[in-house]
């Protein structure tokens, strides 16, 4: 790897290991304190997310080298269930709206594209893979879409939004039609998604280093 590439990486790493265990400590105590699991007192949120972070930091201090070594031979099985946490991150930071999941996405496909790079395979392969990548990511974001999709046509103010961003009249009086928009609106979003992680893969595989 190139040393530009390597200190991107660690950049990216730096952020995102404290915060994806920050954010797991603090959903995961807010779920047990809400839903009653055990008998927690609500400052063990706080204290569980601090915890989090901490040994976040912890990784990134002592381990953070041999993972950016390692980066790019992780296997699918981590890295799947990591993509998909952190695309529920993103999801709940832009309350729904799935901007940063496009983003994330095209992550996704500019690491495979890296990847595939420096580990040397083939063409053939690279494709084969950039198209399951793009697949996934696709299929991700477009079924986060849906749910979100379908509870915004109870909400009001929501429709009113997307009534003046669009230029188009939602028939709350026709449920039918406004789920058959929904659907429509979430296979335009697979669509766009599947383009822009096959197009970053494709361009992060062709960077010569």
């Amino acid at each position: 790897m190139h040393k530009t590439e390597i200190m991107i990486i660690n950049i990216g790493l730096v952020i995102l290991i404290p915060l994806m265990i920050f954010v797991f400590g603090w959903w995961l105590s807010a779920s047990l304190f809400i839903f009653k699991v055990f008998p927690l007192p609500e400052s063990y949120i706080i204290i569980s997310a601090g915890t989090g972070l901490l040994f976040g930091i912890f990784i990134d201090i002592f381990y953070l080298k041999k993972i950016t070594r390692l980066f790019y031979a992780i296997k699918n099985i981590y890295l799947i269930p990591v993509y998909l946490f952190c695309s529920l991150i993103a999801v709940a930071l832009f309350m729904g709206l799935p901007v940063a999941n496009l983003v994330l996405g095209v992550t996704a496909g500019l690491y495979t594209g890296r990847k595939y790079y420096n580990l040397n395979r083939r063409p053939e392969r690279f494709i084969s893979a950039a198209k399951e990548t793009s697949y996934f990511t696709a299929f991700v974001t477009g079924v986060e879409a849906l749910p979100i999709g379908l509870l915004a046509l109870q909400d009001i103010s929501i429709i009113g939004n997307l009534q003046s961003l669009f230029q188009f009249k939602l028939n709350t009086a026709n449920l039918t039609i406004d789920i058959i928009l929904v659907l429509l609106l979430c296979s335009l979003l697979f669509i766009i998604q599947y383009r822009l992680t096959k197009f970053a893969a494709e361009f992060a595989y062709r960077i010569k280093t």
